[in-house]
């Protein structure tokens, strides 16, 4: 029987020994990729009621499980004294993990920067203790000792920054000192050199900025940033946007340092070395730095720029609207005016952003109305496939933007009923509808509700069954009935989630599936619950398969179906080892 299953039946039964030996023989099982299970293991693991167990199992298997367990620790009745030892302790032995992993690995494998699951809770347990301050001198001594190495010096210069950073308002530092010690090498320069600008500490901030651009970056640094990009790149194109970072950075600093005639001279070098390396010019940025230094050397290029062809170009005005954005408050109309002009081009790469810069603009102005009127325009008129037709429903259907989405405009249910299938987009969009008629009903009954059902009133009710009349067809139902259950009504989405069963596409039916078995559980329907397994497996992993056996048999059993529970018990026992 596989070690998850053993160890979730003995816990099910209240034999923690014997759930604790079933984990052990799966995490030292080499042929078993157990990282598949560590989620899994460490639910099972917390819920030991004996924190020394939980404990045991962060000391033994400090890799596989990489300070996951980390919030099931302590139950806060332990001495301050053990606690800081014991996690004292699993920090430094994370530091020498790691430096094996780097032989066996290479250097440029490790994270950039290097990170220890162990330092938050180290932290907050030395400032609990009353015990920072010893420990923020001690790191202060190191970085300057001249007998270190640099690497050590440079990692506890980074400690002792990084909770500046994380105790930033409970403890008062003073960070001058700092500025005798600067890093070695550019990539810790430019790291340490933006967390002294968010504890604004400016000007120490700005010396090693300089500092770093005049250290060449290493080899090293660059396979670091060649494998945490997020695109491809060869060693010349990263040495290409790290020195550009470092001349954007720069100019950033001398603003933060209200030097903008060093800033403009900073940022023109930036956009320069961009313009000779073929990488985009932050023209944004252009802006935002011309705006506070009066010398419109940017805005009178992209003035010149539009006597030529480039006028006829969406890139054009793509360019002058980001320009126009950084200007801010004093450029709205250029601004406006550029993004009309990208948007007269029709259907463009380039459309998505003119349409979100202009609805940015009005909504930050509270021109809600504006934005609304604006979206309902594009999904009018523009085809469905465009990536300016999809901007428009997201940012729409965006929850961080109230008063964008108005159920009385018809443009929206026609969206709705024109897309075929309701995943992703379509779900946020019902999802967000739901919401909507809620706040209204809300501000109709005048008062705070008393209870959840006080919510759904009028507006609630006949947007349901709008939607609910949409939701004619498999792959439309199974969402519609997903929503239905999230919104507190589960019942009403059985008849959905069944439809959506009858998909063609197996993960959609999947995933009704599995929505109608969560429905039936939580109602009480062991029996229904169960039956649906088979075809809710498809949507899980072993490790879920397992976990909702064990949550069916359990429920079964409390509520006296001891047939259900027996057959998902001999079920879970059955299942393969992995």
């Amino acid at each position: 029987m596989n070690g998850i299953s053993a160890a979730l039946l003995s816990f099910m039964a209240g034999k923690d020994e014997r759930a604790i030996f079933a984990l052990e023989k799966i995490l030292e099982d080499e042929s078993v990729l157990s990282w598949q299970f560590t989620d899994g293991m460490c639910a099972l693991i917390a819920k030991l009621p004996d924190r020394k167990v939980v404990r045991h199992f962060a000391e033994k298997y400090p890799l596989k499980f990489a300070g996951a367990l980390v919030p099931y620790i302590f139950d806060g009745s332990e001495d301050p004294d053990l606690i800081l030892e014991w996690l004292g302790a699993r920090r430094a032995e994370w530091v020498t993990l790691q430096e094996i992993e780097k032989e066996k690995n290479g250097k440029a494998r490790l994270p950039f920067p290097d990170t220890n699951p162990w330092d938050p809770s180290y932290f907050q347990a030395l400032f609990k203790a009353g015990r920072l301050e010893e420990h923020l001198g001690s790191l202060q001594k190191t970085v300057q000792n001249a007998q270190e190495t640099h690497s050590l010096r440079d990692a506890a210069l980074w400690e002792y920054l990084d909770i500046a950073r994380r105790f930033r308002g409970q403890i008062k530092l003073e960070l001058d000192w700092i500025r005798a010690f600067p890093p070695s090498q550019a990539g810790t320069l430019i790291r340490v050199s933006e967390t002294l600008c968010s504890l604004q500490e400016t000007q120490t901030a700005l010396e090693f900025a300089l500092l770093a651009y005049e250290h060449p970056v290493t080899e090293v640094e660059v396979q670091q940033i060649m494998y945490f990009s997020s695109m491809m790149l060869t060693e010349e194109m990263a040495k290409r946007h790290f020195e550009r970072h470092v001349l954007h950075h720069i100019a950033e600093c001398f603003l933060a340092a209200e030097q903008p005639e060093e800033a403009q001279k900073w940022m023109l070098r930036e956009k320069e070395f961009a313009e000779k390396h073929g990488l985009r010019v932050a023209f944004q940025f252009a802006g935002r730095v011309q705006s506070f230094s009066g010398q419109y050397v940017v805005e009178n290029e992209i003035q010149e720029e539009e006597k030529t062809e480039s006028l006829n170009s969406p890139e054009y005005w793509l360019k002058r609207m980001e320009y126009y954005a950084g200007r801010g408050a004093d450029c709205e109309a250029e601004l406006e005016n550029a993004c009309f002009k990208g948007l007269k081009f029709g259907e463009t790469p380039q459309r998505q952003w003119f349409l979100r810069q202009l609805a940015d603009h009005w909504y930050r102005k509270g021109e809600k109305k504006k934005v609304t009127d604006l979206l309902c325009t594009e999904l009018r008129t523009m085809p469905k496939g465009s990536l300016s037709y999809q901007s428009a429903v997201w940012y729409m259907i965006d929850s961080t933007r109230d008063g964008i989405l108005d159920l009385s405009r018809p443009e929206l249910w026609q969206v709705l009923a024109e897309m075929e299938n309701w995943q992703f987009s379509g779900e946020r969009l019902i999802r967000r509808m739901v919401e909507c008629a809620l706040e209204e009903d809300i501000q109709a009954l005048g008062r705070r509700p008393r209870s959840l059902e006080e919510t759904k009133g009028e507006r609630f009710r006949e947007v349901t069954a709008r939607i609910g009349e949409l939701a004619d067809r498999p792959e439309r139902a199974a969402y519609w009935g997903w929503v239905l259950d999230r919104k507190g009504e589960p019942q009403a989405g059985v008849p959905f989630l069944e439809l959506g069963m009858r998909s063609k596409d197996e993960q959609i039916a999947a995933c009704a599936a599995f929505t109608l078995m969560e429905v039936r559980a939580k109602l009480g329907e062991w029996e229904k619950a169960e039956l649906l397994l088979p075809a809710a497996s498809k949507h899980l992993t072993l490790r879920e398969k397992k976990d909702w056996f064990g949550r069916i048999a359990e429920g079964a059993r409390k509520a006296g179906a001891s047939d259900v529970a027996e057959r998902c018990e001999r079920k879970l026992k059955n299942l393969g080892r992995y």
